[in-house]
């Protein structure tokens, strides 16, 4: 039998010298649409009047907050997960004996190696919480790729879908960006666009990426009769051959393996044509060949209430399409709708897959 936080969203702080905790806090009026089952925060801030402020919003909403330690957590989320409206407040712990003086020390606006490490901290006990228990998803707000490497606890992060992908023991993952009125999925991510062509047509063999795009066809913002579209990559779709090869070489058998597992969908269109009125109306996702092709049109037009979702892991997340924003933190000037949106999302259906039978294996 699952344990009760199965009903429960996990929050992780990101890192506490960006807006992490300003867009939480302003995030709390948002919790009441949770019904009982109030988030469980994984703090990264030893600042505990922004926790106790957490805990006073909470409560005018009608939750009551307690404050536990991880161990507590992990240990007795059965019988703490059963208190109906309880939030559960879990503050970052002591790292070392060097850095605990330190760790009162964070200062908004001013990243560093302790709070790189803090926001990792916290990262990596919600996940060990979500694989133990299961979750109804993992909200995480920003933090700084380049902060946790350089703290030391872990060289390699490139970040939380790559971190995630790898402790969930996921083959493939896809980032879905979702938006009110249409969607993105950058089928390559973090690479140079001369790397591309070779990534993408490596990429669309991966039978976890159909795997990935069958889930992302069942949840119902997605499900038909919603359609999508694959971007082309070249200009003009490759003009036959004239402005590249990938188009023919790879790209139209992609769609045309999609269709005949019934996916609604079209393609390769031109990149340029994809994103005007009309066809934002037409398609709800479209299906982007690099980072840029997806996510600056996406940024533009969708504005602060997209967020990002990863796919492909054992449970839901989401996290607000924006960084740790250090250059205005603790200035009371962050925007949180994209938190918000990225809360109620996930207590929403709207990442609750339907029928699976609908899609070929």
């Amino acid at each position: 039998m699952r344990s009760p936080a199965t009903d429960s969203i996990i929050l992780t702080g990101g890192d506490p010298a960006g807006i992490g905790p300003e867009i939480i806090n302003k995030s709390v009026s948002a919790w009441e649409r949770l019904a009982d089952r109030p988030p469980i925060v994984y703090f990264s801030t030893a600042d505990s009047n922004h926790q106790q402020a957490i805990a006073d919003a909470a409560t005018k909403i009608g939750y009551h907050a307690r404050f536990v330690s991880r161990t507590t957590v992990l240990h007795d989320i059965a019988s703490l997960a059963l208190v109906t409206g309880q939030l559960l407040i879990v503050p970052p712990e002591p790292l070392d004996s060097n850095t605990e003086s330190n760790i009162d020390s964070i200062v908004a606006g001013r990243p560093s190696v302790v709070g790189g490490r803090l926001a990792f901290e916290a990262l990596d006990a919600a996940v060990t919480l979500a694989l133990r228990h299961g979750c109804r998803g993992l909200v995480t707000a920003p933090l700084a790729k380049d902060w946790i490497a350089r703290s030391g606890v872990r060289t390699d992060f490139h970040g939380h879908t790559d971190y995630l992908a790898e402790r969930c023991g996921a083959d493939s993952v896809l980032m879905l960006m979702h938006g009110n009125h249409f969607s993105v999925i950058p089928l390559t991510v973090h690479i140079a666009l001369r790397d591309v062509s070779n990534r993408l047509r490596t990429t669309l063999d991966q039978p976890g990426v159909m795997d990935c795009l069958r889930r992302i066809a069942r949840l119902p913002s997605y499900a038909p009769p919603h359609r999508w579209a694959l971007a082309a990559l070249n200009p003009h779709a490759g003009e036959s051959g004239l402005m590249g090869s990938e188009e023919n070489d790879f790209l139209e058998e992609f769609v045309e393996r999609l269709q005949k597992q019934n996916f609604l969908v079209d393609g390769p269109i031109p990149a340029d044509a994809l994103f005007i009125e009309a066809n934002r109306k037409k398609y709800r996702l479209m299906i982007c060949c690099y980072h840029d092709q997806a996510l600056i049109p996406f940024k533009a037009l969708e504005g602060n209430a997209g967020i990002n979702c990863t796919i492909g892991l054992p449970f839901a997340r989401t996290s607000p399409d924006h960084g740790t924003a250090f250059d205005i933190a603790g200035q009371d000037r962050a925007d949180p709708t994209s938190m918000i949106a990225s809360i109620v999302t996930i207590g929403s259906a709207n990442l609750r897959e339907e029928d699976s039978n609908r899609y070929g294996h």
